[in-house]
């Protein structure tokens, strides 16, 4: 069996050599299958991440919930935690930890309620992720 680490490397390996056009596909796929879920539609609060390294892209997604009138939230890390912040628009982000764009406010999110759209490097049948290591989301589900 491989190891986290092994898996890591090999799937992010992978995405780089994705074909863009396929990793578009794949994208428009999924912003389809969340953009309709109940869930999504529910919720009034949407917590998102600003895709990085070939991850699934989610500007479509965070455009989505401004139109439905949505609040989106946005991870930014600050030291070894990380806390979502309220995002208005595309101009409140900007590039932050590891070059990824976190946002500028300083609302910041409860974290009780709403909708969780996650990244990660691997997910298996049963849900079990694969993030790039550092433990900030799975600190922040534990606290939240």
């Amino acid at each position: 069996m491989e190891t986290k680490k092994e898996i890591r490397h090999k799937i992010i390996r992978l995405r780089k050599e994705m074909d863009p056009l396929v990793w578009q596909q794949a994208t428009n796929d999924i912003t389809e299958r969340v953009i309709n879920h109940p869930r999504f539609l529910e919720e009034t609060d949407i917590y998102c991440y600003a895709n990085y390294n070939g991850e699934v892209g989610t500007s479509s997604i965070m455009e989505e919930a401004w139109k439905l009138g949505k609040s989106v939230w946005f991870p930014r890390i600050e030291g070894s935690e990380m806390n979502f912040y309220l995002v208005e628009s595309k101009d409140d982000l900007q590039p932050g930890a590891y070059g990824i764009l976190e946002p500028t406010g300083d609302h910041i999110a409860d974290g009780e309620d709403g909708l969780l759209i996650m990244p990660g490097v691997a997910f298996d049948e049963e849900c079990h992720r694969i993030g790039y290591g550092g433990g900030f989301y799975d600190k922040y589900l534990e606290k939240h």
